[in-house]
């Protein structure tokens, strides 16, 4: 029964070990995801822009963007609908130039981004072929738009994408020329794929609520307050949300994670140590139980080495049934423990073996410091011990 306590202690301290494994590999890649922007030195505001008619909202954003863009230590600023790894976007529907519009139902579909002029500048995403929005882009003249890479690699193919132009059912029914080639996005999570995406401008398509992105030359945080009253400079009774950085988002969506990982974590070097400390304690009892009969094998002419493989011998095997019986039950929890990973597999043979390695060291010590102190019984004490 001893032993068999012993075992499953082992065969605990595998599973919380590989999924350990599995979860701090997990949060490495979410910290080393490639977000497509540049969340650092980069803070943010809502706003609501209320029921002003589209030329005023238009207007109003420029005038706080001219406002900021003033302001010491700020390098760029933009508006977005909707921020980055929110998970809130818009969903819409197109067609290609000269594709006959019919049924909504049969429109090719893609995720719209509604921005301001200097966006890409502000989020540091690249724009990787043609140019950015910029002043030129006005309501009243042709009207433009910015797709993402995903959506030039999914609806152009190996073609030209500039200079195509789409006509997107959220856009006032007007055909758009594609400009720019843009970057992509997380924009709905660490762990989702960025999403064919194209960007529509404010000035063009003026949105009812908005965020500020401001990008700044040192700490974001501490150009909150002058941000603000730049914005209330143009208009006191505009709303601002409260101010957020990039980086606090994305801390924000890592919590969880880290969560997971530091108790699973926590959990397993518990185990391994309850599980080194039952090896050590079965293998000290069946020592002290044998000392006797470890003297008459000492007196009859056996060596000190074999009565320390024979005592160890025990320990090892315990560990190894454990880890065998251990890295099985971790295998049959793979369904569990994969809706908790990213960019690793459930099976990862890394976080196996690390796991296997690391206990295999702490138990094999705990079997060998009883063992090596029965290899050392003196031969006449241990034929008096009773």
């Amino acid at each position: 029964m001893r032993s068999a306590l012993v075992v499953t202690e082992v065969a605990m301290a595998v599973v919380l070990l590989v999924g350990a494994g599995l979860l701090l590999r997990t949060f490495s890649r979410l910290v080393r995801v490639d977000l497509g922007f540049q969340p650092a030195e980069t803070i943010t505001m809502g706003l609501f822009l209320g029921g002003r008619p589209d030329e005023a909202r238009v207007a109003l954003v420029d005038q706080i963007l001219e406002r900021v863009e003033a302001l010491p230590g700020v390098k760029a600023a933009s508006t977005i609908q909707f921020l980055p790894l929110t998970g809130m976007n818009c969903g819409t529907g197109f067609w290609l130039e000269g594709q006959a519009r019919g049924d909504a139902s049969h429109a090719l579909t893609t995720e719209c981004s509604l921005v301001s002029r200097g966006y890409f500048a502000a989020m540091g995403i690249p724009i990787l072929d043609g140019r950015p929005f910029d002043r030129r882009d006005r309501m009243g003249g042709p009207r433009v738009l910015i797709v993402n890479q995903s959506f030039a690699r999914r609806y152009f193919p190996g073609g030209r994408v500039l200079g195509r132009r789409i006509l997107v059912a959220w856009s006032d029914e007007a055909l758009a020329e594609i400009v720019g080639v843009a970057g992509d996005v997380r924009h709905n999570g660490l762990t989702s794929e960025p999403a064919p995406t194209v960007f529509l401008l404010h000035a063009q398509t003026p949105g009812y609520i908005t965020n500020l992105v401001v990008r700044t030359t040192g700490d974001a945080s501490a150009q909150a307050a002058a941000v603000r009253q730049a914005i209330h400079d143009v208009d006191p009774t505009q709303a601002v949300s409260a101010a957020k950085t990039m980086e606090q988002y994305v801390g924000d969506l890592l919590t969880r994670p880290r969560m997971y990982a530091a108790l699973v974590a926590s959990f397993a070097v518990i185990a391994v140590v309850l599980a080194a400390i039952g090896i050590y304690g079965l293998i000290a009892y069946v020592v002290a139980q044998r000392t006797h009969e470890i003297g008459v094998r000492l007196a009859l002419g056996a060596s000190r080495r074999d009565v320390f493989r024979a005592t160890f011998g025990q320990g090892a095997r315990l560990t190894f049934t454990g880890l065998v019986l251990g890295v099985v039950a971790a295998r049959g929890l793979r369904g569990v423990v994969a809706t908790f990973l990213f960019g690793v597999t459930p099976g990862d043979p890394v976080s196996y073996v690390l796991a296997a390695a690391v206990f295999a060291a702490v138990a094999l010590a705990a079997a060998a410091i009883p063992a090596h102190r029965a290899s050392r019984v003196d031969p006449t004490t241990a034929l008096r011990y009773e």
